[in-house]
């Protein structure tokens, strides 16, 4: 069996410019590392249900584009919403704002014995047991 030509030679060392490569991709994946890190993070729950009772309890406060694109960049530096995706996102705050609320008036008017469910008063009970019924959602304790 003849030995090949290159058996017994170096295999040639990468030149500058793969070298370079390499270490550049490393400072990049270092570089991007500590881009994650120094972006502003989103907020804990917690913290957003604040900031949003924050917003809503103003004097005047309607929920519109503007108001819940400002919430939105509040809660996450990184939300930029667009009017369209304002448009949607409102509409499903609306559906289940008022599936909450039926479900609550629902349930409230059952337990009056009201045939009316419109009529039936709704407290802070009613839609925290509406959302855990209907979404298995469960309201942070009221705070004091």
């Amino acid at each position: 069996m003849a030995a090949s030509p290159s058996a017994g030679r170096k295999r040639p060392s990468p030149d500058a410019a793969e070298v370079g490569t390499e270490s550049t991709s490393g400072e990049a994946r270092d570089a991007s590392a500590l881009e994650q890190r120094a972006r502003p993070q989103p907020r804990p729950v917690a913290d957003a249900i604040e900031i949003a009772r924050a917003h809503t309890a103003r004097p005047g406060f309607t929920f519109n584009h503007f108001t819940l694109r400002c919430l939105a960049r509040e809660l996450d530096p990184a939300i930029e919403l667009s009017d369209a995706a304002a448009e949607r996102l409102l509409a499903d705050v609306d559906h289940f704002m008022s599936t909450v609320f039926a479900h609550a008036k629902a349930t409230s008017a059952a337990r009056a014995g009201l045939d009316d469910a419109a009529a039936a008063p709704i407290d802070r009970a009613d839609v925290a047991a509406s959302l855990k019924a209907l979404y298995d959602i469960e309201l942070p304790a009221e705070s004091a």
